[in-house]
């Protein structure tokens, strides 16, 4: 098996960037602990890290790793406002 190892630490937040995301936070989010929360944080950006990376050149990732954290960003960003979350940061640990 073929891995790419890029570390990356994710901070999220709850969006208010628009009334849809906001109206996503409210029924999702309300009543649930930090805890939980962070679970669905992680399982989103887990999840939308395996989708992002099922088809990706490994190759293409070593030579643009800038467009790929951009790229990641809008990615999981997408799926974190289903839940009333957004992404407030990524940090590549200094690798780009």
């Amino acid at each position: 098996e073929t891995g790419i190892e890029i570390p990356t630490e994710f901070t999220v937040a709850v969006s208010e960037e628009s009334e849809n995301v906001m109206k996503n936070a409210a029924e999702k989010l309300i009543g649930l602990s930090d805890k939980e929360i962070r679970k669905i944080a992680e399982d989103i950006i887990s999840g939308r890290l395996k989708d992002f990376f099922a088809d990706f050149v490994y190759l293409n990732a070593l030579s643009k790793r800038k467009d790929l954290y951009f790229q990641l960003a809008e990615f999981i960003e997408a799926e974190l406002g289903k839940a009333g979350l957004k992404l407030a940061g990524m940090s590549n640990g200094g690798a780009v």
